[in-house]
């Protein structure tokens, strides 16, 4: 039984399995576990103090820190993610119809490497690593090796068999004046390796180097400025970032042309203001950059193509109308830092990223820096005809789904807000997918409509919505309102532009995994947050405070399964 799809009562027994679970990971050696005489030996050495991660699906030690019912159990939680600190998705890579993704985990000295063959099951084939930082995963198919860079250039190579175990040091390809970090690497039009490195200049900086091989010895020289950017175009008037993080250089991406290349990368420094207000803390958000790459390698930005690569980290602003402010409490830092792509079949592109719990910003009191880490889920990059990036959940994730759906839909809605939503009878539960589609017949301008999730149709809800408030060209922002999600230290709105006219219909892709909340809008605006919610917060409803004209829903739910690699697993 899984309590996406039982009853309070029956959570108790799940409960209690969940708290036998934990205990029982802290046993001996596989062999002793699973010998001819069964698991019954496990009664025999219970007092072993040796972590392993062989019952319970391979779920990793230690227990986490939320209650129960909120451990997610369809995001992947890499063991190293459980640890304090910093983390970030360190490469990325398809190979041998497996995606390789390095989890960056500072504080447990590198690299952990994961290994799915469906984007859906993770499992783990090695421990943190010495790899320094961030980097890139880099596949050289004349040495039939693979090749990890990491801060400086330091790097590794494996021969490209399977699982990439084999890692051994060839030195550093090459050391920057500038203090370069977070290397990102291609193959240029001549065929010659190109590598560019954040540095720490005060702004966003790339410096850029080319060179004839990944292999030390090899000649590298300097070119110059891969790409600089001194200002922001999310928040309009917000200083110019201190530098860039992780960041990723990549063309091939459908929708493009052979000219389109992207630049990925996350904006760190200190808050300065927000609202207009002076402010302190740390802000850590990722954007889009899509353009051009000139005969020379060096990257032309179409600036009005620039987006968030999930709006989880803005609120609406209270001194723009219409605009965002950067979040500066509540865990400003959600769906923040650090995501990588990679090439997949058939033009693919896939990005994979890091759902942090806003406590490493020092934005979180109360809340540790173990707490509430992992995977997001993944997601398929292609451009639309203007230009801009869209996002659509993977459809691997679909194998999850544990029935046909439950459809629901509600005609005429308005003069009703998230408060007094109404129920979606038959789509509960809070591990769920639901697809939803409003159709649009409104004339004001000074109202809202969407779903609300994880609710006790009382006091508690988490709201999935469209504001259009104060916005006279309709074209809105989405937003996920946490006011009354569960724990006062999550109570904020996180909102993001629509990007689009509003139109006669809009889409809505959500999944609720007990604690983490994760919409994309329009296949274009994508908000990704953690929640608290309480043990019987299990409904799903519709709501539209409009008064002047109507929204129409259908929605269809879907129950998931568990993923392997959760902090949970079935026992």
């Amino acid at each position: 039984m899984r309590w996406a799809e039982s009853t309070p009562a029956a959570r108790s027994t799940d409960r209690r399995m969940f708290l036998k679970c934990l205990f029982f990971k802290k046993v001996s050696t596989a062999t002793s576990l699973f010998s001819s005489v069964g698991k019954v030996r496990i009664m025999n050495i219970l007092f072993v103090s040796v972590v392993t991660t062989v019952l319970c699906g391979g779920a990793p030690s230690p227990a986490p820190p939320q209650e129960p019912w909120q451990v997610p159990r369809v995001h992947a939680t890499p063991p190293c993610f459980i640890a304090s600190g910093p983390h970030d998705i360190a490469g990325a890579l398809f190979l041998h119809d497996q995606w390789h993704v390095m989890a960056g985990c500072w504080s447990k000295g590198g690299w952990q490497h994961m290994i799915s063959t469906d984007l859906v099951h993770w499992r783990v084939v090695g421990e943190p690593s010495s790899f320094g930082g961030s980097g890139e995963l880099v596949h050289d198919e004349e040495l039939g090796l693979v090749v990890a860079l990491a801060n400086n250039l330091d790097a590794w190579t494996s021969p490209d068999d399977s699982n990439l175990t084999a890692w051994k040091s060839v030195g550093r390809l090459y050391t920057s004046p500038l203090g370069g970090q977070d290397p990102t690497v291609w193959r240029g039009r001549n065929n010659n390796w190109f590598a560019a490195t954040a540095s720490k200049i005060g702004h966003g900086y790339e410096d850029m180097w080319t060179g004839p091989s990944l292999q030390q010895g090899a000649n590298w020289t300097h070119v110059g400025r891969l790409f600089e950017d001194l200002s922001s175009t999310l928040v309009p008037g917000h200083p110019s970032t201190k530098e860039f993080v992780t960041p990723q250089y990549f063309d091939g991406i459908p929708g493009g042309t052979d000219s389109t290349s992207v630049f990925l990368t996350s904006k760190y420094g200190n808050i300065v203001e927000s609202g207009g207000i002076p402010r302190t803390g740390i802000y850590n958000y990722a954007m889009f950059y899509v353009g051009t790459s000139l005969s020379n390698e060096t990257f032309v930005a179409n600036r009005s193509l620039d987006q968030a690569v999930d709006w989880s980290c803005f609120v609406p602003s209270t001194a723009t109308a219409g605009g965002f402010d950067l979040a500066y409490k509540n865990g400003g830092t959600q769906f923040g830092c650090c995501p990588k792509t990679s090439a997949g079949p058939n033009g693919r592109r896939v990005m994979f990223g890091w759902l942090q719990n806003g406590a490493s910003d020092g934005n979180m009191p109360g809340r540790g820096p173990d707490t509430d880490n992992a995977f997001t889920l993944p997601r398929d990059l292609s451009l639309s005809p203007t230009g801009h990036i869209l996002q659509r959940f993977v459809p691997e994730l679909q194998t999850l789904r544990k029935t046909s759906g439950q459809h629901v839909s509600h005609f005429g809605l308005s003069h009703t807000d998230a408060a007094a939503a109404v129920p979606l009878i038959g789509i509960n539960g809070s591990q769920l997918e639901i697809e939803a589609t409003f159709l649009v017949n409104l004339t004001s301008t000074q109202c809202d409509f969407g779903l609300t999730v994880l609710s006790n149709q009382a006091t508690e809800f988490t709201a999935v919505g469209i504001n259009l408030s104060s916005v006279a060209d309709m074209k809105g922002a989405a937003y996920i309102d946490r006011t009354h999600s569960g724990l006062p230290s999550d109570a904020d709105v996180r909102a993001g532009p629509l990007g689009t006219s509003l139109g006669s219909t809009v889409t809505m892709h959500v999944f609720v995994d007990h604690s983490i909340v994760s919409v994309i809008v329009n296949n274009a605006t994508a908000l990704t947050v953690w929640v608290h919610p309480g043990e019987q917060s299990l409904f799903v409803g519709a709501y539209c405070s409009c008064d002047v004209g109507t929204v129409d829903v259908s929605a269809i739910g879907y129950q998931l399964r568990n993923s392997v690699l959760t902090r949970y697993s079935d026992c």
